[in-house]
């Protein structure tokens, strides 16, 4: 089942997306140690005005099964409704 990443987690992949853009245009920027390594070890021609994609690795997720509901777009809108 399809579930929606939370706005923090959406803005930390995010984040790291952009940073991985920087690093591989030579700019500074942080990025976790694991996407750094995979980015030298992967990159290894750089072509200007690309986007790369950032790996995502099962080693740096945790990713369990929660009973906890999130509220989604479409519940939001509908509790914010008169």
């Amino acid at each position: 089942m399809y579930k929606e990443l939370t706005k923090i987690k959406q803005r930390l992949v995010q984040e790291e997306h952009e940073n991985l853009q920087r690093l591989l245009r030579g700019e500074p920027a942080e990025l976790y140690s694991a996407n750094r390594q995979q980015a030298n070890r992967f990159y290894t021609k750089i072509g200007p005005n690309r986007e790369y994609p950032l790996s995502i690795r099962k080693d740096l997720l945790k990713i369990e099964r929660q009973d906890a509901k999130i509220a989604t777009t479409e519940q939001e809108t509908s509790l914010n409704e008169p």
